[in-house]
């Protein structure tokens, strides 16, 4: 990240670095732990004394967890709100708490249009605006009408020439989980587009009927989304067809799913696959897997499960309430 000491262009990443980190109030750049940590190495070796430095220390310091451990962000208020208020709304919470947190994400969205996964991040990205939109598309369309028009303008741009959706620049690495989520929060909003949207998720799937996992470690995440998105758009049937069938027979002995057809069953993995085969699985594939689940309910009514996100892929980090929401998600179907 930083030249060898005394070059022009060593000089401006220097200052690159310390605005980067001057200009945090405090907070840990963009959130994100670890960008904020290769940010205060490569400063602390071209420039030492920088009291920057003292500050991005402090930064982390104050998010420290009970035992002195690290989390990896800061936090993921506004990807986990959006996710909240969707099934939520679906499981009839009353209209003031779905309009707070309407109102809250409304506030968070950037300027371009998008938003980030917390309030500290400046960088939107495809996933959290689909979620955002398809959240605040169910709270209200009419008290939201603008908010949601500069969030599809948002995604509109980030489509490719193939229909298919990165997570944050436009161009970049396709991701059939970024896509799934766009044709489910634009729809027909896509015009003609939908088509070779549809058609990249239908081109990325695997022979066994899997699509290829990114941000999460769980089959059933990917599937989940990729199902829904491939029937909104109403083609490949085929594929939809493939992928429940091969979802449904990954199912464990116990009712439950694991991460990859073979693993241990987990809330969370079981969650989502219930969510995607309910209604479109036969015999007793979704009543088993809600067994599952209702077995393993913790008496406040929460869930537990294992990590199922990744960030930097492939290292897992875990959200603890995520298996709580996704578990009322499928029980909501």
């Amino acid at each position: 990240m930083v030249e060898t000491a005394g070059s022009a262009e060593g000089d401006a990443r220097r200052e690159y670095l310390t605005g980067v980190l001057a200009d945090r109030n405090g907070q840990v750049f963009e959130g994100n732990v670890l960008a904020h940590l290769v940010a205060l190495h490569a400063l602390r070796q071209a420039d030492p004394g920088n009291p920057v430095i003292e500050d991005g220390i402090a930064a982390l310091e104050a998010i420290r967890v009970p035992g002195g451990g690290m989390p990896f962000i800061t936090g993921q208020e506004i990807f986990v709100t959006a996710l909240a208020a969707l099934c939520l709304a679906r499981a009839g919470a009353e209209d003031g708490l779905l309009e707070r947190m309407g109102d809250f994400l409304s506030s968070a969205q950037h300027p371009d249009g998008g938003w980030g996964y917390t309030a500290l991040a400046s960088q939107s990205d495809v996933d959290d605006t689909s979620r955002c939109l398809e959240a605040l598309r169910v709270i209200s369309v009419s008290q939201y009408r603008e908010t949601l028009d500069m969030g599809e303008r948002y995604l509109l741009a980030m489509a490719g020439a193939d229909g298919s959706f990165p997570t944050y620049v436009k161009g970049r690495e396709a991701d059939v989980d970024m896509t799934a989520g766009a044709i489910l929060a634009l729809g027909p909003r896509l015009g003609q587009r939908l088509t070779a949207s549809a058609g990249f998720i239908a081109s990325r799937q695997h022979r066994d009927g899997t699509f290829p996992v990114s941000w999460t470690l769980s089959t059933a995440s990917v599937a989940n989304r990729a199902i829904d998105a491939l029937e909104a758009s109403g083609l490949h049937s085929h594929s939809v067809k493939q992928a429940v069938r091969s979802l449904a027979q990954s199912q464990n002995p116990d009712g439950g799913f694991g991460q990859r057809p073979g693993m241990t069953s987990d809330v969370l993995s079981t969650a989502q696959a219930a969510r995607a085969l309910a209604g479109r699985a036969a015999g007793r594939v979704v009543p088993d897997a809600l067994h599952y689940l209702s077995e393993r309910q913790n008496s406040d009514g929460s869930f537990t499960s294992v990590p199922d996100q990744v960030g930097p892929r492939p290292i897992p980090f875990d959200f603890p309430v995520l298996a709580t929401i996704h578990a009322l998600n499928a029980l909501n179907h």
